[in-house]
C-alpha cells in the first residue's frame, strides 16, 4: 500500500519551491470555495473553473485522478498558455516522463478505462474566494494541468463536460496546488447535493465551522492511489453483514470513496449478503422486476416513508460509526420504482466496497491530507444546513 505521508511530503516541497504567490494584491484570502453541481445525464458532479481567456468549463470531480486535464483543442488560445519541458523541476516532481520531447503523463479515462498520453502545460486559473460577497477571485499562476486527447471524453461524460478535475493524492493535483500556493493546510472539504437543482461546494483552506464533523477515521490510499478508509464491520439495520477473511487486510474492509461511481460496488459475496439482509428486513414491501444495473427494487408505493428502510452503520478503522442513511441507498430509475443504490463488482473489484456519489451526498467530508484522516458530519438531510447552504 503507498505511503500518504511520503507523497504528502514530495507534493508540499515541489510547489513551495514553483508556486509565486500572487494574493498579497487581495490580502490574506481566508479559503478557496468552489459551487458544485450534480451532472443531470450521469448523476456525477462538476465544478466550473475559469482559466485564460476568461472561460468558465465544467470538470467532472474525480477524487483519484492525479490532475485536472481536458481537451486544449477546442476554444483554446492563451497568451499565458506554456508548455512543461522534460528537464523542468515540476515535471521531475509528478513523476512525469517525456512524450515528444514535452513534460507528460498517461491519463486514464475514469470510465471507459482508455489511456491516452496527457502532456503537462501551465497556465493562469481564478478560483473565487471563500466569503466574498462581490464575487472576489483568486488567480493562481503559474497552474498545472493536463491537455488531453477528445478520446477520452467520448465515453461517460455528457456533452457539457469539458475535462476531469484531479482530487488524488498527487503534486499537481487541485488541492494540493491550492494549497501550496496560498499557503493552506493541505486539506479540502467536500459537500455534495443530491439534486441537479442544488448547489454543493468544496472548500479549500478551512471547512464551514456551521457544520460540526462526528467522527474521523485514518485515510489511506488504495493499491492505485485512491482514498480509501477501514471498514471492521458491516449492519444493516442492526444485523451483521458477514464478511469474508480472505477479502481482509489487517482486519479491515477497505473502502474505496468515489465520485464517479455514482452508486455503491460491492464485491460479489458481499453483495450477495447486503441484497438478502435487505430483502429479509423489508418483506412488507413488494418486489418488482430489477432494473439494470441494479439487483433489488420495489414498487415504491409500497415504500410509504424512508423511515421503514433500514439504514447502513459502517464501524470504521477508528471504531467511529459513519451511518449511511436511507436516502443515501435508494434510487429511483423509473417512476413508480425504488431500487437498493448498490450493483454487483464481481470477485475482483478495484475495492471489496466501494462508496459511490449517492452514499456520499449531503455529507460533510473533510480530507485532512496532512494528517490524513477523513472527518464526517452526521447526514444533512434533516435539522442541519444541508450542503446547498454552505454556498452562500
Amino acid at each position: 500500500m503507498a505511503s500518504l505521508h511520503h507523497l504528502l511530503i514530495v507534493a508540499f516541497s515541489c510547489f513551495l519551491l514553483f508556486n509565486v504567490s500572487q494574493s498579497s494584491r487581495l490580502g490574506r484570502i481566508p479559503g478557496l470555495l468552489l459551487p458544485v453541481r450534480r451532472d443531470v445525464a450521469t448523476g456525477l458532479h462538476r465544478v466550473v473553473l475559469s482559466r485564460t481567456p476568461a472561460l468558465s468549463i465544467p470538470y467532472v470531480i474525480d477524487l483519484s485522478s492525479p490532475i485536472l486535464w481536458g481537451n486544449c483543442a477546442e476554444e483554446y488560445a492563451s497568451s499565458t498558455y506554456q508548455a512543461l519541458g522534460c528537464q523542468s523541476e515540476i515535471c521531475s516532481r509528478a513523476s512525469a516522463s517525456c512524450l515528444n520531447r514535452t513534460c507528460g503523463l498517461t491519463i486514464v479515462s475514469p470510465w471507459s478505462r482508455q489511456q491516452a498520453p496527457c502532456e503537462l502545460v501551465q497556465d493562469v486559473l481564478s478560483v473565487p474566494v471563500l466569503g466574498s460577497s462581490l464575487g472576489q477571485v483568486a488567480t493562481v499562476q503559474p497552474f498545472t494541468f493536463g491537455c488531453a486527447p477528445s478520446v477520452l471524453l467520448e465515453r461517460g461524460f455528457s456533452q457539457e463536460i469539458r475535462g476531469v478535475a484531479g482530487f488524488g493524492p498527487s503534486p499537481i493535483a487541485l488541492p494540493y496546488q491550492f494549497a501550496s500556493h496560498f499557503g493552506y493546510q493541505h486539506s479540502f472539504s467536500l459537500c455534495l447535493a443530491p439534486s441537479s437543482l442544488e448547489s454543493g461546494a468544496v472548500f479549500f483552506g478551512s471547512a464551514p465551522s456551521s457544520i460540526p464533523f462526528v467522527g474521523q477515521t485514518p485515510l489511506i490510499l488504495g493499491r492505485q492511489n485512491e482514498y480509501c478508509i477501514g471498514v471492521r464491520s458491516i449492519r444493516i439495520g442492526g444485523v451483521a453483514v458477514q464478511l469474508q477473511a480472505s477479502l481482509l487486510q489487517e482486519g479491515f474492509l477497505q473502502a474505496l470513496l468515489s465520485t464517479t461511481d455514482t452508486y455503491m460496488v460491492l464485491e460479489s459475496s458481499i453483495y450477495q449478503v447486503v441484497v438478502q439482509t435487505f430483502v429479509s428486513q423489508l418483506q412488507s414491501l413488494r418486489q418488482v422486476e430489477a432494473i439494470a444495473p441494479f439487483g433489488l427494487c420495489f414498487d415504491h408505493a409500497s415504500l410509504g416513508s424512508l423511515q421503514a428502510i433500514p439504514s447502513i452503520d459502517l464501524r470504521l478503522q477508528s471504531e467511529k460509526v459513519w451511518t449511511l442513511a436511507a436516502a443515501n441507498l435508494l434510487v429511483s430509475p423509473q417512476p413508480g420504482v425504488s431500487c437498493l443504490a448498490a450493483v454487483d463488482g464481481g470477485l475482483s473489484p478495484i475495492a471489496p466496497l466501494v462508496l459511490g456519489t449517492t452514499q456520499l451526498e449531503n455529507y460533510l467530508l473533510q480530507f485532512d491530507l496532512q494528517s490524513q484522516l477523513l472527518r464526517f458530519s452526521s447526514p444533512l438531510w434533516h435539522g442541519q444546513r444541508p450542503c446547498s447552504g454552505l454556498t452562500a
